[in-house]
């Protein structure tokens, strides 16, 4: 019932006019030869988007007051999210499952004096799953009177040790930092694998980035807001896919330069591929963090236009097709073979999203980028 509650409120959204699907049909200023008014398929689109979502989606969170996330913290999660889109990382890959786990101080405020990070990692991660890459993301806030200098910061990631000593050094890496800015610190996968192996033998991480004699990393224990959280980055793959294909089909897949796509400035009258930008923010969906604007594209048109080149391989497309082969295109009746102009392929979207728990999460959502048109 909640999700019926929602997709109606979702309706109202999306509507662009007080009239209904049955008028828009009937109203033929603004519209197509065939009837389908622009508007109208933007609608239907943007609902079939929204319906997949939440099919694939069942922990998401159905109201404003589950998605209270710090708009820094937001927006540290979209620039990672772009910076990784143009980059040829696990990241983008459809096998892979990416975490995002926020540090936890291990003594719950009782000693701020242990300057310590944990994580609530699953036990035995590393029976089940891969363990590809592995990040640590990690606030500074620096001098008051060095803000606004370019500094030079080594920075050292530590095991800690049972007893809260120091154990051994894991990661050293060198920033240029100005201001208060998170860095990004990549981590051993090994030592990673080591953390996650079995239950107890993780103790924590302790990061050193000196400068003035001063710690500028912020640990759990320093943390006065949400964006200054510790984020630990876990990039993993099902051991059952290790070993199987990894080329293109399993990363974002390229549209194919034979895909036609068309401007609604100058509109083809053939079915055809057009832009269509779904903005979450627009819709009320502000528990989906990143991207929160992509183009799910639509197809539109007349297939008599243009079906001899776009007729799908599928019951009575492919008996046209054969009689195409028979007969010429000039001599067939396209106007009378009651084709529908659709997407014929899809390609998946990886989102970041904020559950129910107020947990981030990463799934990658079948079915939400067309990437071509065909008719049958």
């Amino acid at each position: 019932m909640k999700w019926l509650l929602l997709l109606l409120l979702t309706d109202v959204v999306v509507q662009t006019s007080a009239k209904t699907v049955g008028q828009l049909d009937d109203d033929k200023k603004g519209c197509g030869k065939d009837k389908a008014c622009l508007e109208t398929l933007k609608a239907y689109r943007t609902r079939e988007v929204l319906e997949r979502i939440i099919e694939q989606l069942p922990g998401a969170p159905i109201s404003d007051a589950a998605v209270q996330i710090d708009p820094e913290l937001r927006k540290m999660y979209v620039d990672f999210y772009e910076d990784e889109r143009h980059k040829n990382s696990d990241f983008n890959r459809q096998d892979v499952d990416t975490y995002f786990y926020s540090a936890k101080d291990p003594f719950d405020g009782e000693d701020s004096s242990q300057m310590v990070a944990m994580f609530d990692v699953t036990q035995d991660l590393e029976k089940k799953y891969e363990i590809l890459e592995a990040k640590l993301m990690v606030s500074t806030t620096l001098p008051t009177y060095s803000r606004n200098i370019l500094d030079d910061v080594r920075v050292q990631v530590f095991e800690k040790n049972g007893d809260n000593s120091l154990g051994e050094l894991v990661k050293t890496q060198s920033f240029r930092i100005t201001g208060g800015e998170r860095i990004t610190i990549d981590l051993p996968v090994g030592a990673a694998k080591r953390w996650f192996a079995s239950s107890g033998s993780f103790h924590g991480i302790f990061v050193s980035a000196m400068l003035e004699q001063h710690n500028i990393a912020v640990h759990p224990q320093q943390e006065t807001k949400d964006s200054e959280k510790m984020i630990l980055q876990l990039s993993l793959r099902n051991k059952e896919f290790v070993g199987q294909s990894t080329n293109s089909t399993l990363r974002r897949s390229r549209r194919s330069p034979s895909a036609a796509i068309c401007a609604t400035s100058q509109p083809s009258e053939g079915c055809c591929l057009y832009d269509l930008i779904v903005e979450f923010n627009k819709i009320g969906w502000d528990w989906v963090i990143a991207p929160p604007r992509y183009n799910a594209f639509m197809c539109r048109g007349q297939c008599e236009k243009n079906a001899h080149h776009l007729l799908n391989d599928f019951g009575h497309a492919r008996i046209m097709r054969a009689a195409n082969s028979i007969y010429s295109v000039e001599n067939m009746d396209l106007t009378s073979l009651g084709l529908c102009c659709h997407a014929s392929d899809f390609d998946y979207l990886k989102v970041i999203y904020l559950n129910q728990q107020g947990v981030i999460n990463v799934a990658n959502l079948n079915g939400m980028v067309a990437n071509r048109c065909g008719c049958s």
